[in-house]
């Protein structure tokens, strides 16, 4: 009558739907502003360009314009930069070696 306990039943889960849900996830709210994940699987957000100025005696961050939605690529065609060699000490190369 020594029944061995059962193992827990296993759960089936495509391989690819944790990393499928994370890219599907846009946060709104974050302290660094709306950040989601593009088709490569990295962050863009919002790039802010500020400058210190002095507000009632105190000094603060001013946000002087707002690059929505920088990726990796910047302003770069993914597909034509991802053509390009890795960065590397031998590329690009040096014009004054």
């Amino acid at each position: 009558m020594n029944a061995e306990p059962s193992a827990p039943p296993k759960r089936e889960y495509a391989k690819c739907s944790l990393p499928a849900a994370l890219r599907a996830v846009k946060i709104r709210d974050a302290p660094r502003g709306p950040v989601e994940m593009d088709a490569y699987g990295n962050p863009t957000q919002n790039i802010y360009i500020r400058k210190v100025e002095r507000v009632g005696g105190k000094l603060q961050n001013t946000v002087i314009y707002t690059y929505p939605h920088v990726s990796q690529f910047w302003k770069y065609n993914p597909e034509e930069f991802l053509k390009q060699p890795v960065y590397s000490r031998e590329f690009p190369p040096c014009r004054h070696c």
